[in-house]
């Protein structure tokens, strides 16, 4: 048993945390799901999570933690993606490290350099940090909800229909159980809490979740990364 996180930095909204706490099978708790206005006060929702809730496997970041050195700045994995991608989503969902917003692509680098340097000073224990696309995994996991992924994020309040249904989607499949202090309350929690998800394959494939792992850039600001898609559900 243990806890994952799922990370989303978002220009002018801020950072969406969220933390699942599994045990030996689904469905898994949602114990945090919150949006901070900084890295810092991100890191310490990790810790404080990590220091009441037990060990921590595995931390899901949406935003790029790895660049090309190509003149275009496209990886081979953008490539995968934006060819894989459903027909009816958005081609935007995939959007080159270089082309998106500066508040997500230095946040998430600076989450993963703090971890590190956390791992490093013993406050966290090792654990796997990925690099995830919540929207691509959204649109897989729910096809026949195709509305609803495609306008939760417009942020008015008939979306927050779309993205409680959503929510729902997940409760009856029986892959987590909401606590009602956590729930994810708008489309960056959502993301993030699907980048917790995308986490909880990857540290524990014997779950069920399918998730495929791909090779990241070749410029790595933190140690090697991969792009985890979270494709199925048991």
């Amino acid at each position: 048993m243990g806890v994952v996180f799922g990370i989303r930095p978002a220009p002018r909204v801020g950072i969406s945390v969220v933390s699942l706490y599994w045990q030996a099978k689904l469905p898994a708790m949602s114990i945090l799901a919150t949006t901070v206005p900084s890295v810092t006060s991100a890191m310490s929702q990790i810790i404080g999570t990590v220091g009441e809730w037990g060990e921590l496997s595995a931390i899901a970041i949406a935003a790029p933690l790895t660049w090309s050195g190509a003149k275009h700045g496209r990886r081979a994995i953008d490539n995968v993606l934006r060819q894989n991608l459903p027909r009816w989503a958005s081609r935007t969902w995939v959007r080159l490290p270089l082309a998106q917003s500066s508040a997500v692509t230095v946040q998430g680098t600076a989450i993963a350099l703090s971890l590190a340097n956390e791992i490093r000073q013993g406050q966290l224990p090792h654990h796997a940090v990925v690099e995830c696309n919540p929207r691509y995994s959204l649109a897989y996991l729910w096809p026949d909800f195709s509305q609803s992924v495609l306008e939760y994020l417009r942020g008015t309040k008939e979306d927050q229909n779309h993205i409680e249904k959503l929510l729902q989607q997940f409760h009856d499949a029986g892959v987590v159980r909401y606590e009602e202090d956590h729930r994810p309350q708008n489309a960056g929690e959502l993301e993030a809490f699907a980048a917790a998800l995308t986490a909880l394959g990857v540290a524990e494939p014997q779950m069920g979740l399918v998730v495929q792992q791909h090779a990241g850039g070749d410029i790595r600001p933190v140690g090697k990364r991969v792009v985890a898609t979270l494709l199925a559900l048991p």
